[in-house]
């Protein structure tokens, strides 16, 4: 890997570090749990489904695209970019290393565009509607004003990413001239920042294209129940986490709380800066636990924070070096 790679894990490292020990110093419940081993494996297959279902999603919109990959290749992807996001800030890496992963696998980046494309808007939908429905639920339990600024965040995630992808999708005039503009800020970025310039460019003409290039995916949606599908199992899965890791704890949990828990947090975190959102993750999930389950266990934090992120960027990581190594002596 890179320097820079190496500077980012190691950030992640620190800022978890000092996030978690903020929580350890500020927390009145330290008392350490016995885990309750079947509740313990239950999060580490809800986490594996998780990834498993991910990767069905977009294998199923590659395969409605004409461009047959393998299951593990998709697999891989998603597990390579979340790694990618967890060390770039605002998570701004996930899209372009799915790109060039799978264009080391000979999957050219025209090709595999499109379904990234799809698969990516697809979630923005998803995280657009949730968005919207959490700002409404969340009024009448976090009052203060960082609950405040909390529902304005969502509520204006929502109505972008439902602007974005209606943008990205329609043909009319002013759709058409948002697209040029967005052509030329990203050729301005590539310009800027020679090392973006190949994504950069590649995306900006994928942009102005966009419409064109989605008609196979648009025209013909019989691949769309079953992505949706499996995309709602994802979610499931996702939302399900939190509950089983107190239940392994042997707390006592309010489904429905803590699936509003992980779901703020998920749709919270691409706007942390720092790499991955470490540290105010940590911090951040601890507050949303708090104040909207009333849980005040640093443990639970700890154990939650390592089996959502820390395992799945393990994986990708060992996947992309794997990659590396196999170019490097083939």
């Amino acid at each position: 890997m890179k320097q820079s790679n190496w500077v980012s894990l190691l950030m992640i490292l620190f800022f978890s570090l000092v996030g978690t020990m903020y929580l350890f110093v500020t927390a009145k419940d330290l008392k350490m749990p016995s885990l309750h081993l079947f509740w313990f494996l239950t999060s580490l297959v809800f986490v594996v489904l998780w990834w498993t279902l991910d990767a069905v999603s977009i294998w199923i919109i590659f395969k409605a695209s004409h461009v047959i990959i393998p299951y593990k290749l998709a697999l891989m992807c998603m597990l390579v970019g979340f790694f990618f996001g967890a060390i770039t800030p605002f998570n701004s890496g996930t899209i372009p290393a799915i790109l060039l992963f799978l264009q080391s696998k000979n999957i050219p980046i025209q090709k595999s565009l499109a379904p990234v494309m799809m698969k990516t808007m697809l979630n923005g939908i998803a995280r657009a509607i949730m968005s919207i429905f959490l700002a409404l639920y969340l009024r009448n339990i976090v009052s203060n004003r960082i609950g405040d600024i909390l529902r304005l965040i969502l509520t204006s995630y929502g109505l972008i990413l439902i602007l974005a992808y209606f943008i990205l999708m329609n043909t009319s005039s002013l759709a058409n001239k948002t697209r040029k503009y967005l052509f030329h800020l990203l050729f301005w970025i590539g310009r800027k920042f020679s090392i973006l310039f190949t994504v950069a460019s590649t995306l900006a003409e994928s942009i102005v294209e966009s419409p064109e290039r989605l008609k196979p995916l648009t025209k013909k949606l019989y691949w769309l129940p079953s992505c949706l599908f499996f995309i709602f199992l994802f979610w499931l899965c996702q939302l399900t986490l939190p509950s089983t890791i107190l239940l392994a704890m042997k707390l006592k949990t309010n489904f429905i709380a803590m699936a509003v828990t992980q779901a703020s947090f998920y749709l919270l975190q691409p706007y942390l800066p720092t790499p991955g959102g470490s540290g105010m993750a940590e911090v951040g999930f601890g507050f949303l636990s708090k104040n909207i389950n009333g849980i005040t266990s640093p443990v639970f934090v700890l154990l939650w924070r390592s089996i959502s992120f820390y395992l799945p960027v393990s994986v990708g990581a060992f996947f992309f070096i794997h990659n590396l190594q196999k170019r490097k002596y083939s």
